[in-house]
């Protein structure tokens, strides 16, 4: 199924045409695709115009294991969090959705995990500890500062048969909370 809302969609196996269709705004365009690796990409249409192109290619066996932090930097005020993604990637860096194995998460510095989680809802795992199981080569690692922290965060991951992942997150000293003194 392509979804859009352009008029028209083409889809492309490995370059050679699968078909086109008009596009159902309730329906979308379905088509049959027999399996081949390679390139499978849609082009969309309006009004004779193509206005998107999307493309997924077959991925490689896993190789690595890979983060993608939503910042580089957390204030050292013990609030500060941010996720951090975990993905299993193929030899070309490219995300292995069939992927799920357990990675153990290890960390260092001015931080701690104070989350796990994969987004597969019928995954019943703790999301607190240091492993995780993924879900289509995917899981999210939650970090947070420690209060008056300062320095470098390193947050590492390892998984039976992949090459190991490793991340550095700055931390950085932060002005005190302002707070009324105790007498």
């Amino acid at each position: 199924m392509v979804t859009t809302n352009a008029e028209k969609v083409k889809l492309r196996l490995n370059g050679k045409p699968v078909g086109e269709k008009a596009v159902d705004k309730y329906e979308m365009a379905t088509f049959e695709v027999p399996y081949e690796a390679g390139k499978l990409e849609a082009v969309a249409s309006t009004g004779g115009k193509q206005v998107a192109r999307y493309s997924v290619d077959t991925t490689g066996k896993p190789a690595r294991l890979e983060f993608v932090p939503d910042r580089t930097r957390l204030a050292g005020d013990g609030l500060d969090a941010e996720p951090v993604t975990v993905q299993v990637v193929d030899a070309q860096g490219r995300v292995v959705p069939a992927a799920n194995p357990l990675v153990k998460f290890s960390i260092s510095g001015p931080g701690a995990i104070i989350g796990l989680n994969n987004g597969d809802p019928t995954n019943h795992e703790p999301e607190k500890g240091d492993q995780h199981t993924l879900f289509h080569g995917l899981a999210q690692v939650i970090l947070q500062s420690k209060q008056s922290g300062h320095g470098k965060l390193t947050l590492s991951a390892a998984s039976e048969g992949l090459t190991s992942g490793e991340v550095v997150i700055d931390v950085t000293a932060a002005a005190p909370l302002p707070a009324v003194p105790v007498i």
